[in-house]
């Protein structure tokens, strides 16, 4: 069978390898210059920084199985150390496996405890990175109807780190909400040292890639696909997987096509801009992220200290800063010349965390993400099932983070979803 892949991303890689080993004839084509879409890696000296996917969960057992069918298995770390919180009232540290928190109280804290656990014992395993076969009922979850503990400490914090966005504007129901605190709080996270995406640029270098070859549609007959436009030449496929990014796959769809152009122009993936600071000197030991409380009237949410992260990735040992300002703080970075971003950030870094920040700057490098972590509203569930409805009967595949969850465990879901029942 001849297997097209539209999109170099993991899902996209990790399909294409697995139906290369089913003895496939596979051919991958990629817009851009490079594997690995939200997963980039900057080198700075001896450092090697992540500058876009963090980390790797302990619940991905898709994706773990990967690392170790191609070696990285001993390159995995353990994250270990603290989350700063900032706010009106001060600083205190969280331990991500034993959260307290030291300033609202005993009674808060049991009060979120308890949101927790309910949530917890409602969770369907099925849900985290796939779909239930049944209905999904969904509830929107409104945090100007939750507890201050509850919105400001529990769901703003799973919403920034988990999505990138703030939580009172995530939409969420409680499929997503669940399934953030099951990774976001009940997972160890594991840093790879030689950067996140060092498992895509293996995958890529056993697979027939065409680089800076966009695609222009999909060829199709009698309402089913039979390949793709590329330049006005079209190459035939027995099936063609779609594995872009969610804003780049409405382009390449029949107009006809009604529920999965209505499914695509609702999917909300927000570009993402990530300065990376590298500082004459460590800060903070131990201490490898940061959030800031909206009283704090800072367009940062949030900061990781890389050096922090993961010790072997900056043998140096001096800080690595990367404030994420997320959605929608980040709608204020449009317009901002690169310079105008950076002094902003050191701005906001020395009013709110770091005094004297901007005296201890080596280089600062700035990396653009087109689209980043693709938004999950509540009801998106049944949506999805309807989309993928369509594509079993139109010999078509969508593999990517943004049908269930916006995680690379999500992403590869898709992947088995798709090889189960086509290769």
């Amino acid at each position: 069978m001849k297997v097209i892949v539209i999109g170099a991303g993991l899902s996209g890689l990790a399909a294409a390898t697995a139906y290369a080993k089913k003895g496939h004839e596979v051919k991958l084509f990629e817009a851009s210059d490079r594997a690995g879409g939200r997963s980039q890696i900057l080198h700075h000296k001896d450092a090697v920084v992540d500058v876009g996917t963090q980390y790797y969960h302990t619940n991905y057992k898709r994706g773990l199985k990967l690392l170790k069918e191609n070696g990285f298995e001993k390159k995995l770390y353990k994250i270990i150390g603290y989350t700063q919180f900032s706010n009106a009232e001060g600083s205190f540290l969280l331990n991500q496996q034993l959260p307290f928190l030291k300033t609202v109280g005993l009674s808060n804290n049991l009060r979120a405890l308890v949101f927790l656990i309910k949530n917890i014992l409602q969770t369907k395993q099925s849900q985290i990175f796939g779909l239930r076969d049944c209905h999904s009922k969904d509830r929107l979850i409104d945090p100007s109807k939750q507890a201050d503990v509850i919105s400001k400490y529990v769901l703003r914090s799973i919403t920034l780190a988990g999505a990138l966005v703030d939580a009172d504007i995530a939409n969420m129901g409680d499929i997503q909400l669940q399934r953030l605190i099951k990774i976001v709080l009940m997972t160890h996270y594991l840093s790879l040292s030689t950067g996140v995406a060092s498992l895509h640029h293996e995958l890529a270098s056993h697979l027939d890639i065409d680089f800076e070859t966009p695609v222009d549609k999909l060829m199709t007959k009698n309402n089913r696909v039979t390949g793709i436009l590329i330049n006005n030449r079209e190459i035939a496929a027995d099936h063609v997987i779609v594995a872009t990014a969610a804003p780049a796959v409405s382009h390449l769809l029949p107009t006809e096509w009604k529920v999965e152009h209505d499914f695509f122009k609702h999917i909300q993936a927000p570009s993402f801009i990530l300065p990376t600071f590298f500082l004459d000197r460590p800060l903070q030991k131990k201490v490898w992220s940061y959030i800031l409380d909206k009283s704090k009237g800072s367009i940062v949410d949030m900061v990781i200290d890389a050096s922090q992260k993961n010790p072997h990735m900056v043998p140096s040992g001096k800080a690595v800063i990367q404030p994420w300002i997320c959605y929608p703080n980040s709608l204020k970075l449009i317009g901002l010349t690169q310079d105008e971003i950076i002094q902003l950030c050191i701005r906001e870094l020395e009013q709110h965390l770091f005094p004297g920040f901007s005296n201890w700057i080596e280089e600062v490098k700035v990396t653009y993400h087109a689209s980043a972590v693709p938004f999950h509203p509540f009801g998106h569930a049944e949506k999805v099932k309807k989309l993928l409805s369509e594509s079993d009967q139109k010999n078509v595949s969508y593999c990517g983070d943004y049908l269930t969850g916006g995680y690379m465990e999500s992403a590869l879901w898709t992947v088995d979803r798709c090889v189960q029942s086509r290769a």
